[in-house]
């Protein structure tokens, strides 16, 4: 759609820009690097929802854990904290926001000692990226 809405304007600009020799790769250029702008912005945005969505599935695994933790313990009485009541909804939401603002905070990075234990697995999804940008 990028190409499709700014592909003349941009292949105009480039003839502009490139010497003689290089005008005929402008579309080529073009196609490639609006591609390339599309794929990018769906892999973030894929990481956005991905980042709401651990938030939102973490939270909800431990409001659930914690609560029935909390009855079975008698440190609270069950309809209290049962699914849908004020207070799991309460502290489900500001579990939420906590969890997707560590992940947008960090960059969508792994913390320090996590970081060199998952090493392999950041490269390996590096070269994916790259490789589904610029051949995508």
């Amino acid at each position: 759609m990028v190409e499709d809405f700014a592909g003349g304007f941009l292949t105009v600009a480039l003839h502009r820009v490139l010497p003689l020799e290089y005008r005929r790769w402008a579309p080529v250029v073009t196609r490639l690097g609006c591609r390339s702008a599309g794929v990018w912005a769906a892999w973030w945005l894929s990481r956005l929802v991905g980042a709401g969505y651990t938030a939102m599935r973490g939270a909800y695994l431990f409001v659930g854990g914690v609560s029935g933790y909390a009855v079975r313990h008698g440190y609270v009485q069950r309809g209290w904290v049962e699914r849908g009541s004020i207070p799991a909804c309460v502290l489900w939401g500001g579990l939420v926001a906590l969890g997707a603002g560590w992940q947008v905070g960090n960059g969508f990075r792994t913390p320090f000692p996590l970081n060199l234990l998952l090493l392999p697995v950041s490269m390996a999804e590096a070269v994916l990226v790259f490789v589904v940008g610029v051949l995508g």
